[in-house]
């Protein structure tokens, strides 16, 4: 999960919290399908992340969509909502 979703550290040992804040969003992600998630509800899943973390985050989510994952994203951010059809 670190290659395929780009998380940016200096090997599995690391501790998640010394991570940024969008690595640690993607470790999240990472879990949950770990444990073989069917459906995913994502609260605010680019809050304070940067704008590359953002693209790639949504990326994951895509390619999780299209293999038949369930994915319900909620977000006050508007242009957010609007980017994710």
């Amino acid at each position: 999960m670190i290659t395929n979703l780009n998380i940016r550290t200096s090997g599995a040992e690391q501790n998640v919290a010394t991570l940024s804040g969008g690595n640690q969003q993607k470790v999240v992600l990472s879990k949950w399908i770990g444990y073989g998630a069917k459906v995913l509800l994502c609260n605010e899943p680019t809050c304070g992340v940067d704008v590359v973390s953002r693209r790639e985050i949504y990326r994951f989510l895509y390619d999780l969509a299209r293999k038949g994952t369930g994915i319900i994203v909620c977000s006050a951010d508007i242009e957010e909502v609007l980017a994710i059809n």
